[in-house]
Parts: structure tokens; C-alpha cells; sequence
């Protein structure tokens, strides 16, 4: 299972000289020290014909095609035989990435009808508690259960919006913003701080150097995307590790560069997030963006849609997501394309009072009848003249 002969483009693979090549074929081929169970040199061996098998390299993170054939003397006895490996990796990946946009396509068709029903049912759960609010004095005894309801709808409606992103990607407004300055956001956000209060024992760190950290975005979504990864990250130490968040830019230029992170050639800023966690098996790290695909404990650390929901975001803002992992930890690489723009100005929350109408004439249109009622009920309690229609044909409204 020597090898005795190589052709230049092999020798410049392993870096060898034709004279120090005398190495095992799995060392060479399969990053292996002893023969690897799918060789199809074993087969031809053994059955005397040509062989062909899918084979990774773990040392060098390369998939190859490798064919085996014999090569027989004049007495038809086994003389030598030929491999001949093709390197697949690019390809295999491509596949991979058709696979999981085929899959997330059927998927998001069924989430996206089974959200928008959800979401007309929810907004009566959420809107009518919000009413009787309003018409509520605050030390009456009705407001915690009342509020209690309003907090589970918000709660439901969450998770719809996952759906919907799942379904349809982020939203379709994109605009400038500081990278840096939205983690900073999330990391002041009381989601965050309730992730710290639930791992107590985690040593989190951050490092947001990169110069160049515009993105054309939609910052709800990049900042679901970075909570979702932190959750996970947090969760996979538990209360005895270390996670890190840091951001850096990229520049892929060259066709090596791109063949090896499977990504267009462009100026990127790089999202890491790492932990030094048990890591993620094969079999899990094959299905991790996959829509309910969870280890966790159904409705008590997640619903199973946060990956799913940070592949579909990501790949929405024409980025990519890498994911390394192993027993020593898990490091997940977000490459979102830098923008040239300014950067927007942010607004603040409008308070309830600058909200409230003086008699201002509104027209309310929606084909359900719920929704429509509880908009007209809100906007006249508000102190706007309401008219609500189903529709926008014929409509005539009273002036």
C-alpha cells in the first residue's frame, strides 16, 4: 500500500520530492495511519477491477473523488495499482448549499402559510389587551392578568415572526449601519443581561475591531442573528467556559481564496463567535440550520428555530456562515459584504403621549374584520376620527 511513482501535480500537493515519497497511499490520500475502511484500493485488491470512492481528508479538510485501477503484467498477475484522487471539496459543498436552500425553500412555504393565520389570530390577543389598558385606571385589578395575556400573545407572535423569516428572509429594507454599534446594542439589551443572569459561571469577552464595519442591513435581524449565536454559545459551556465575540474585516480577492471559503470575491466583515464548549458531533453539525432541529428542551431553552433563523438571515444579506467544531470548542463565522454608505441616524422610541391624534381623519383598510375593529377601536381611543373598510375599491369615506 506503498507509494512508488506520482505525477508532479500530487508531489506539489504533499509538499514531497520524489525521493522521500515512499509513504502509505491512506497517509497520503486519507490523513490516516492505517488503511482506511472505504479505500477502493483494498476492493481493487481484493476483486481485481476499478474502484471509485467519496473520501474526506480530516487533516486537510478536503474532500477527494478517488478512483483505483489495476494494472496487470503478461500473465495477467497484479502488478501496480493506479489512483488517481480529484479534489471535490468546492463541489461537494455547492451541493451541500443547494441541498439546504432546496430544503429551507419547502420548509419556509409551509411556515410562511401557517404564520400568516397565526398572525391574524394573534392580533387580537395582543391588540384587545392593549384596548382595555387604556380604558383601564392603573390601580384597577384587572391590569396584571390583563397584562399577563398581552405578554403570552408577544410571546406567541415571536415565535411567528421566526416562522416568517424562516419563510420569506429578513426583511427587505436595507440600510446602513455600524456592525460594532448593534452588538454593543445587544450586548446593553436586557436579553443580553438576562443571558448573563441565566449563566452566571461564563466568562464572555468582546473584540470589535473592524475598521470597516458598515453593512447594508436590516438590524433586527443581524441582531437576532447575534443573540441567537450567543444563546448557543452560552448554553453549550454552561457555566464553566469562555465566550468570545469579535469582529474583523476580509478582503477574498483571489479565485484560491474563494474556492476556500465557498464565498464571491468582495470586502467582508467577519462576525466571529466562539466557545470552548464540548463541541458538536458530525451527525448534529449536518442538520444544525435545519428548521426544530434541537437538542434542547422544547419551550424551555428554545423553540429550535434560532440556527435556522440566523442561515436564512445571514444568506438573505448575501453573506455566508461557516461553522468549525470540535471536542475543544465550536467557532461559528459570519462574512456579511462591507458597504461604502453612511451610516443612518438613529431614532429614538416615540413616548405614547406624541401619539395620541386631535381629531386627525384616518382610513383603516384590511379584509378581516377583527383586525380592522380593534385598529378602528385603538385609533378613535387615541383621538382620531376612524373610518375601516375591507377593501380599496369604491371606497368612499366621510368628510
Amino acid at each position: 500500500m506503498r507509494i512508488v511513482r506520482a505525477n508532479k501535480a500530487a508531489v506539489d500537493f504533499l509538499g514531497k520530492d520524489y525521493n522521500k515519497l515512499d509513504i502509505p497511499c491512506y497517509e497520503a490520500l486519507f490523513g490516516t495511519q492505517e488503511p482506511y475502511s472505504n479505500c477502493p484500493a483494498i476492493k481493487t485488491l481484493k476483486n481485481i477491477t476499478n474502484q471509485t470512492a467519496t473520501v474526506e481528508h480530516k487533516c486537510l479538510d478536503k474532500i477527494f473523488h478517488v478512483s483505483s485501477s489495476p494494472i496487470l503484467d503478461n500473465n495477467n498477475e497484479l502488478q501496480f495499482i493506479v489512483h488517481i484522487a480529484k479534489d471535490v471539496t468546492e463541489l461537494k459543498q455547492l451541493e451541500n448549499q443547494l441541498q439546504q436552500s432546496q430544503k429551507m425553500e419547502a420548509i419556509g412555504m409551509m411556515a410562511g402559510g401557517v404564520a400568516h393565520d397565526l398572525n391574524n389570530i394573534l392580533a387580537g390577543i395582543i391588540s384587545y389587551p392593549e384596548l382595555l389598558l387604556l380604558q383601564l385606571p392603573e390601580s384597577s385589578e384587572l391590569r396584571v392578568p390583563i397584562e399577563a395575556i398581552q405578554q403570552s400573545g408577544k410571546r406567541a407572535a415571536t415565535v411567528v415572526a421566526d416562522l416568517l423569516t424562516v419563510a420569506r428572509g429578513a426583511a427587505s429594507t436595507r440600510e446602513p449601519y455600524n456592525i460594532n454599534t448593534l452588538i454593543d446594542e445587544y450586548m446593553c439589551s436586557p436579553e443580553y443581561k438576562n443571558l448573563i443572569s441565566y449563566h452566571p459561571g461564563v466568562v464572555c469577552s468582546k473584540q470589535l475591531d473592524a475598521p470597516h464595519p458598515i453593512i447594508l442591513c436590516s438590524p433586527m435581524h443581524i441582531k437576532k442573528t447575534v443573540m441567537n449565536l450567543m444563546t448557543n454559545a452560552m448554553e453549550a459551556v454552561n457555566n464553566g467556559g469562555t465566550v468570545s465575540i469579535s469582529t474583523s474585516n476580509q478582503q477574498i480577492e483571489t479565485k484560491n481564496d474563494r474556492i476556500e471559503q465557498n464565498i464571491e470575491p468582495g470586502d467582508y466583515v467577519v462576525l466571529t463567535i466562539q466557545d470552548n464548549g464540548p463541541g458538536i458531533s458530525d451527525v448534529d453539525l449536518e442538520h444544525i440550520f435545519e428548521p426544530f432541529y434541537t437538542k434542547k428542551v422544547m419551550g424551555k431553552s428554545g423553540t429550535g428555530l434560532g440556527l435556522a433563523i440566523v442561515w436564512n438571515s445571514v444568506t438573505d444579506h448575501n453573506g455566508r456562515i461557516f461553522v468549525k467544531s470540535s471536542e475543544k470548542g465550536t467557532r461559528f463565522q459570519v462574512y456579511l459584504p462591507v458597504t461604502n454608505e453612511k451610516t443612518v441616524h438613529q431614532t429614538k422610541n416615540e413616548k405614547k403621549d406624541n401619539l395620541k391624534g386631535n381629531g386627525e381623519h384616518i382610513l383603516v383598510v384590511d379584509d378581516e374584520p377583527q383586525l380592522r375593529d380593534i385598529a378602528s377601536l385603538i385609533l378613535t381611543e387615541m383621538g382620531y376620527r376612524v373610518d375601516s373598510v375591507s377593501s380599496g375599491e369604491l371606497v368612499q369615506c366621510k368628510t
